[in-house]
Parts: structure tokens; C-alpha cells; sequence
């Protein structure tokens, strides 16, 4: 079980062994980088293409689209392992854990997104604590008000189904089978402070009108 301490000036946090409960829920696809992706950005389909390559704020985009009928659902959030393509792009030192935040956006009570944040606990420090204590409310309001804001270099890759939790699956078009969706990750920089967001685009949100 884990315990959080507060002090004035930082995070404490006590982790329990790792166990069966934190193995990986996520599975890794392959992430190319976005500007060396022109043939791959061809490749994919001009709906998807319009999400993927946005570089504003996904809290604002769902919101409008949706008509303000906009909602986070959190599925889960603890301090685990993470996967090594993570720790390289955070350049997070071996056997070090972050905190993990995994969320579906839901649009007119609909899935939209899939979310995945790593948040390294080096960032969860100072004001940045408050990343911790986010609940139900968009990471996006958090990142895109923050005058500090930086984000670094898009990267892209193609998301089998196997490749996201069960319980996402599980709310996805009433169960109905689909092969493959997209997704986009990118660093960004609070206060000069790392975190990781991944985004996968569900079926749901492309072909809702459909």
C-alpha cells in the first residue's frame, strides 16, 4: 500500500513491493516521431490525422465538440514501474518509479480518449504537487494555463486493441470489435519540470457521427 506524507516543501512517498497488481496494464506500441513521419502521415487517415497533429489544448477541443458534455474518468493512478521507452524520453534513472494516471475522456457520455500520464516524483514537487491530487478534473486545464508550459517534439504510433487496458476496451462501442486506432505522446515542461501524456483516439470519437 502506498503512503503520502505532506511537508511544506515536498512529496514524501513510500512505495509498497512490487507485486502482480503492478504489472504493465498498458501495452507498448511503436512511437515514431512525428517529422520523420511523413510517409507514415500519409499512411494515416485524414480524420485521424486532424487529432494527431492539433497542438492545442485536447481539454478545449473535446469540450466544444462534445457541447460541454465533457468528463474524466479516472481508472486508475499509483506510483509503479514504468515502461522503458518512458524512462528514456523522461531520462528517469533505473528502478525508479513515477506516479501513473490513467484516464478515459468521455464525450456525450460516450469514450473518446484513452489517457496515460508518468509523471516523474521529482516533478511532483513544490506547487507541482497538485498534479497528484487532480481527481476527475482535465490534465489539460493544468498544462495549457500554465504560463511555464512547454512541449517538446510529437510522436505517433499505431494502437492495436491489445495494446490498451480491458476495462477501456470494455466501454468502447458497446464491446464491438475494431483492429487498430492512433495515438500521440509528447513531454511537457511545467516550471521547467517533466511529465509524459499519451493520448489514444478511440473509434468512438473518429466515426461518431457515422
Amino acid at each position: 500500500m502506498l503512503s503520502f506524507h505532506n511537508t511544506p516543501n515536498h512529496l514524501s512517498i513510500q512505495k509498497a513491493p512490487v507485486t502482480s497488481k503492478h504489472k504493465a496494464r498498458y501495452r507498448e506500441p511503436v512511437w515514431k516521431n512525428v517529422k520523420q513521419q511523413t510517409k507514415i502521415n500519409k499512411g494515416i487517415d485524414k480524420e485521424y490525422r486532424d487529432w494527431l497533429l492539433d497542438s492545442g489544448s485536447l481539454t478545449s477541443k473535446l469540450l466544444k465538440k462534445s457541447d460541454g458534455e465533457f468528463r474524466v474518468s479516472v481508472l486508475t493512478q499509483s506510483i509503479s514501474p514504468i515502461l522503458l521507452s518512458e524512462r528514456r524520453i523522461l531520462n528517469i534513472p533505473n528502478r525508479q518509479w513515477a506516479m501513473i494516471r490513467e484516464v478515459v475522456l468521455y464525450g456525450n457520455n460516450t469514450p473518446w480518449v484513452y489517457a496515460r500520464t508518468v509523471v516523474p516524483l521529482s516533478t511532483l514537487q513544490g506547487p507541482l504537487r497538485r498534479l497528484h491530487y487532480l481527481g476527475d478534473k482535465p490534465l489539460g486545464e493544468q498544462l495549457f494555463t500554465d504560463p511555464s508550459m512547454e512541449r517538446g517534439n510529437m510522436q505517433v504510433a499505431q494502437f492495436a486493441s491489445s495494446h490498451i487496458p480491458q476495462e477501456v476496451m470494455s466501454r468502447q462501442l458497446n464491446n464491438q470489435p475494431w483492429d487498430s486506432t492512433w495515438g500521440r505522446r509528447s513531454v511537457f515542461r511545467l516550471s521547467s519540470q517533466p511529465l509524459l501524456v499519451s493520448e489514444v483516439f478511440l473509434p468512438s470519437l473518429i466515426y461518431r457521427h457515422l
